[in-house]
């Protein structure tokens, strides 16, 4: 469901260690990204630093169909302590 939003002004994301996946492909299907991105995380000793995000690369309004929707898949990442 879209949901209108006010933007006032930009956000700015702090720099750090993100792992990140680029998908091509209908939005539906993000889910897949973010679990292989999970276990990549958590497989390589490493957690959550903040909430992940998405950059969207193509307008999906612009692509010509859904599987030409580009999106980039960020977690901001840190090493587990012991």
């Amino acid at each position: 469901i879209p949901i209108e939003e006010t933007v006032r002004e930009t956000r700015d994301l702090r720099g750090g260690l993100c792992a990140k996946s680029v998908w091509k492909g209908p939005y539906a299907e993000l889910t897949t990204v973010y679990a292989k991105l999970r276990e990549w995380v958590e497989g390589e000793g490493y957690e959550l630093a903040q909430s992940p995000y998405e950059v969207y690369a193509t307008d999906h309004h612009q692509a010509g169909v859904p599987e030409d929707i580009v999106t980039e898949v960020y977690f901001p990442i840190k090493k587990k302590e012991r």
